[in-house]
């Protein structure tokens, strides 16, 4: 499945990346596979803390076989 990927925050800043088309593996529905795969693709990633959102929405799984965006989010900090 191709979808577009958004980066945020320290990581957008660390991959020098806002957002890039992604061809995922249609086999993938929970999150902590995504999350390899993701860290495979950008190795940058290893050992840092983030957060996805597919389609908007912040997840254990991923319910539709079509996601259309998945947001990669760096930890959020309060105030």
């Amino acid at each position: 499945m191709n979808c577009e990927v958004r980066f945020f925050g320290m990581i957008a800043e660390k991959l020098n990346l806002q957002n890039e088309e992604l061809n995922l593996d249609t086999d993938i529905f929970d999150l902590n596979d995504l999350k390899k795969s993701i860290k495979l693709k950008y190795p940058a990633l290893e050992g840092m803390t983030f957060t996805i959102a597919v389609d908007g929405v912040i997840s254990n799984s991923i319910r539709d076989k079509e996601v259309k965006t998945i947001a990669i989010l760096p930890p959020f900090a309060g105030g």
